[in-house]
């Protein structure tokens, strides 16, 4: 399982956990072969080639799971939903980070950490 831990400060401080599953050694190696190269982006070519070996870059939908500090009844709440947003973010501006995420080890490990105040989201407009 790959985990992504955040701090959101949004009434208060709250810790966020996200875990995705991983692919298995034989889906990494074969992962390795086909993105090989230092780009941060992901080929149609490698996408293509990663789905055809029944490997989709992102994990099946039901497959990741959230936790949050934070004692909203609501699930997914606003914590969460903002982990998930930085993570889209994240994987919009290098979407090669989805094949980490996944578990292929990355030449080029990106070390900035971006602080997002969560008033400042909004999701009508995210992608625009």
């Amino acid at each position: 399982m790959a985990q992504i831990t955040a701090t959101v400060e949004h009434n208060g401080t709250h810790q966020v956990r996200v875990d995705m599953p991983t692919w298995n050694e034989h889906q990494l190696q074969y992962a390795q072969r086909v993105a090989t190269g230092g780009s941060d982006d992901l080929s149609d070519a490698v996408h293509t080639a990663l789905v055809h070996n029944g490997q989709t870059p992102g994990p099946e939908q039901g497959s990741i799971t959230a936790t949050c500090s934070c004692r909203s009844r609501k699930r997914p709440c606003a914590h969460i939903l903002a982990v998930f947003f930085d993570i889209a973010r994240h994987l919009d501006h290098r979407p090669r980070l989805a094949l980490v995420l996944r578990g292929m080890n990355d030449a080029h490990p990106t070390t900035t950490t971006a602080r997002i105040p969560i008033g400042l989201l909004d999701p009508a407009h995210f992608y625009e």
